[in-house]
């Protein structure tokens, strides 16, 4: 019996000829476990995102269950890839220090502890302006 899961239609993985290829090559069980009685699966072996292709040597069937665990496992790799490649930027008006999607503002990071950042260590003269009306400061 071929438990395909795929309903004849077309979900945005492969292209409806690599599902009809795979239907008659690829053997009609679970590349994973081996079951041959829960529905299967056309999986990507190398997901798209890691650069997979759309191609019959880039495809297995994989039943429910083992298609699921496949799947969290790769988003979680995304989730991780991603967060090490970018940081949030902390937001303009948070004042430093606070915390910025669940971690410290990368700025507060690298700044060592007790040193004020430079706007604030700049005379109050040269930020406001003057109330002397010759624009002497004092």
């Amino acid at each position: 019996m071929n438990n395909w899961n795929n309903n004849g239609r077309y979900h945005g993985g492969f292209p409806p000829a690599v599902r009809r290829q795979a239907q008659t090559e690829l053997p009609p069980w679970c590349n994973h476990c081996g079951t041959d009685d829960e529905p299967l699966q056309l999986d990507h072996i190398i997901n798209k995102a890691s650069g997979g292709t759309d191609t019959i040597n880039n495809a297995q069937w994989l039943c429910n269950p083992c298609h699921h665990r496949k799947t969290r496992h790769e988003q979680a790799q995304g989730r991780a890839r991603r967060s090490r490649t970018r940081q949030p930027e902390p937001h303009p008006g948070a004042p430093l220090g606070s915390r910025v999607g669940g971690r410290l503002s990368p700025r507060t990071q690298r700044r060592p502890l007790g040193i004020a950042p430079p706007i604030l260590r700049a005379p109050i003269l040269a930020i406001w302006p003057s109330s002397d009306p010759g624009g002497h400061g004092h």
